[in-house]
């Protein structure tokens, strides 16, 4: 299970390739990368007309990271009234959504989920002195009453 800073460490390494970071000078210069992704998403502007984008999350976890990227990148999140709690607005290009943003968020998903179930799994044990058990596996469906 990775440590707190164990996990920052990944999530840097990951924002580090997205910036196109290969050499350890280029990972030193991280501050200029990110200047160059900030200029990459005002070309992308000048490009292309920025379009309206909705995003649902399953749970608030996966919600906080994608929010804190959009912050990084200077966008703002919105919704509507009405809208679920767990959708996310942001007006931005096609291409940095689809090149940057949501590539650069799934990556960084798969880690956190990874770490929140590594998470889950210590605490039961801990808590419990077992870890998880497999569903016991039934021929029939039984009948199932509501009341």
């Amino acid at each position: 299970m990775l440590s707190e800073s164990g996990l920052i460490d990944k999530f840097q390494k990951i924002e580090a390739l997205f910036l196109g970071a290969t050499t350890l000078g280029e990972k030193t210069a991280a501050a200029i990368a990110m200047a160059n992704i900030q200029n990459r998403l005002d070309n992308y502007k000048k490009e292309e007309p920025a379009t309206e984008w909705s995003f649902k999350f399953g749970n608030h976890f996966e919600k906080k990271l994608f929010k804190a990227l959009l912050t990084k990148y200077n966008l703002t999140s919105y919704r509507y009234k009405g809208q679920r709690y767990t959708t996310v607005m942001v007006l931005t290009t096609h291409s940095f959504v689809n090149k940057i943003l949501w590539p650069q968020y799934l990556e960084m998903c798969k880690i956190l989920r990874s770490h929140l179930n590594d998470v889950t799994d210590d605490v039961i044990k801990k808590t419990f002195g077992q870890e998880e058990t497999e569903d016991e596996i039934r021929e029939e469906v039984a009948q199932i009453s509501y009341q």
